[in-house]
């Protein structure tokens, strides 16, 4: 019995021994993977947000350069006492391209925008609907078929 007692001891230390091993290192490297999921997703945050400021940056100086161009026309029509605003704008206008940035305060007030906001709803109304008709057309062509066919069917 005595010998039969060390051998359950040693099996049963063996068993223990694999067994915690197991365990100890599956939660070790659970533990890394999760901290190392945890580290890129810090990581991802801080390119978003050095990204999000730099953008930022970008269109404060665009936005501060234009005002100060704005600021500097005025200021020459009020040296020269130019009545019309327009025709010292024009050099500057000539200067302007189309992929120039443009800085709104808010895009969504533009009447523009709401103008073609209006017309592109319309547009997907009267494309929903053409959409909705054919539905209807083909399931009415389905259903057509089908009873034609189980008509044949029955009267076999």
């Amino acid at each position: 019995m005595d010998e039969r007692t060390t051998q359950f001891s040693r099996i049963y230390t063996i068993l223990f021994i694999v067994v915690g091993h197991f365990l100890i290192f599956n939660i070790f490297v659970g533990v890394n993977i999760m901290n190392i999921q945890e580290a890129n997703e810090n990581y991802h945050e801080q390119v978003i947000a050095e990204k999000e400021a730099i953008l930022a940056r970008k269109k404060d100086s665009i936005l501060h350069s234009q005002q100060e161009d704005v600021r500097k026309l005025k200021e020459r029509q009020i040296e020269k006492d130019c009545g019309n605003f327009y025709e010292m704008v024009k050099p500057f206008q000539e200067t302007l391209r189309n992929d120039d940035y443009v800085i709104l305060e808010d895009l969504v007030t533009s009447l523009d925008w709401i103008d073609l906001y209006l017309e592109t709803l319309e547009h997907t109304d009267e494309t929903m609907w053409n959409i909705q008709q054919s539905h209807f057309e083909l399931a009415h062509i389905l259903t057509e078929s089908i009873s034609k066919e189980i008509s044949k069917r029955l009267g076999k």
